[in-house]
């Protein structure tokens, strides 16, 4: 359901994610690269989901109109 809806760019970004190994702390010092990494793959996954949730609904609200007419 949500794979076909990933574009290159996003599918990209989110094996980049998926294939990290990110400490996001240590010590008193914080890899802000591995936390923006981190940040952009749950924005892109949230963006698919959405996606997926809308044209879902939007295909359920056109079978009700195809009904009524």
């Amino acid at each position: 359901m949500y794979e076909i809806r990933i574009s290159p760019e996003n599918r990209t970004i989110l094996r980049h994610y998926l294939h990290s190994h990110p400490v996001y702390f240590e010590g008193n010092h914080y890899d802000n690269e591995a936390i923006r990494i981190k940040n952009q793959a749950v924005e892109k996954y949230y963006e698919v989901v959405r996606e997926s949730f809308f044209r879902t609904k939007k295909k359920l609200l056109e079978f009700k109109t195809s009904l009524i007419d």
